[in-house]
């Protein structure tokens, strides 16, 4: 069967197809007459079309930037938290050193008599029941000179010096005799260092010497060293002997003060 088709419905395709030809022509017309007699006018009338397009540009502009930019915030960012770090790091190095001193010397100043200074090394590393410091001859410090630890606890004097460091030979060094008291009553006695701030010491049976009391060396005064911990007798002999255990150790300190008083 042929299909029919409708000569009407042709013409009427035909005729929308001249009509829009004819309005697209009247626009071109209507343009080119406008920008020929009437530039201003056609500017004015595109001037919102142009300024949405600028909008458009500058935003886009802007983003884009922001994005460029966002490596360099990061940066920046990275770079003072490390600065943050470095300064809590410090704080923190302080902190100890404060905490050190204080225990030192007390919450007051330390006499203008002492000389405060860094341990820089101790055994293994020093010779044995030796430590070495940081302060010498430039510091006023002499052979000989009394050296004390936290709570101005006396350790040992020193013994041999170079221009910005001084050996602290310690009480405690084995062999070392230093005389001393023990006890409340104040009973004299000569301190036989042990080794590792350890003493050991006799006295007569019957002086009434008991374990915890404690030991004491000229400071000035008498300065406490240790505390006694055991007491050993024998049947056959008539002293008793004493073992001490210090009030510090010696190879924990950070921080020393030496005497430079009268030297």
């Amino acid at each position: 069967m042929k299909r029919q088709f409708s000569r009407s419905g042709n013409r009427a395709l035909l005729s929308g197809g001249r009509v829009g030809i004819a309005i697209v022509v009247l626009a071109v017309l209507v343009i080119l007459g406008m920008r020929t007699f009437l530039p201003d006018t056609l500017v004015f009338l595109s001037r919102p079309l142009l300024g949405v397009g600028s909008s458009l540009t500058a935003a886009v502009g802007s983003a884009t930037g922001t994005f460029e930019n966002k490596a360099d915030l990061e940066a920046e960012r990275d770079a003072l938290r490390l600065a943050l770090l470095e300064v809590e790091n410090e704080n923190a190095v302080v902190r100890a050193q404060l905490a050190d001193m204080t225990k030192l010397v007390g919450t007051t100043p330390a006499p203008d008599a002492r000389t405060i200074a860094g341990v820089v090394a101790r055994p293994p590393v020093s010779p044995y029941d030796t430590l070495v410091v940081e302060a010498g001859q430039k510091d006023g410090v002499r052979v000989g000179a009394f050296t004390y630890g936290t709570g101005g606890v006396p350790i040992g004097t020193v013994s041999a010096l170079s221009g910005e460091n001084a050996h602290v030979a310690l009480f405690s060094a084995p062999g070392r005799e230093t005389q001393g008291w023990a006890g409340e009553a104040r009973i004299p006695v000569v301190l036989t260092g042990a080794g590792a701030g350890a003493f050991r010491a006799t006295v007569a049976k019957d002086a009434g010497l008991q374990v915890g009391e404690q030991v004491f060396v000229p400071g000035p005064g008498a300065l406490p060293i240790g505390t006694v911990t055991r007491i050993d007798t024998n049947p056959s002999f008539p002293e008793a002997y004493v073992y001490i255990r210090p009030l510090i150790n010696p190879f924990s300190l950070t921080w020393v003060a030496i005497d430079t008083a009268g030297l």
